[in-house]
């Protein structure tokens, strides 16, 4: 029974660390892309960058990965996140 669940706690362990090396590399290739993360956080809208950041913090540990979803994200389209925001709610009605 022990070896089991150390089984599995060592099988957790193994997913989360592939898991950050996937958003390390994400995160690389984005500043690596140009798109959005390198422009200054000045650029954008502040209230929609704070909620692009929450709202990515939902596929990501890392805040700075985060920033650079959403800052791409605002980059392709200013109002990406308020459109988002008004399908998923028009999805739940």
């Amino acid at each position: 029974m022990f070896n089991n669940i150390k089984v599995s706690m060592e099988s957790i362990r193994s997913r989360k660390r592939a898991q950050r090396e996937e958003n390390m590399d994400l995160m690389i290739r984005a500043v690596l892309d140009g798109a959005g993360g390198n422009y200054p956080d000045e650029s954008f809208n502040p209230v929609w960058l704070a909620r692009g950041i929450e709202i990515e913090m939902e596929h990501t540990s890392y805040p700075m990965v985060a920033k650079i979803i959403a800052k791409q994200h605002l980059t392709e389209h200013p109002d990406y996140y308020f459109y988002l925001i008004r399908m998923e709610k028009e999805m739940k009605s």
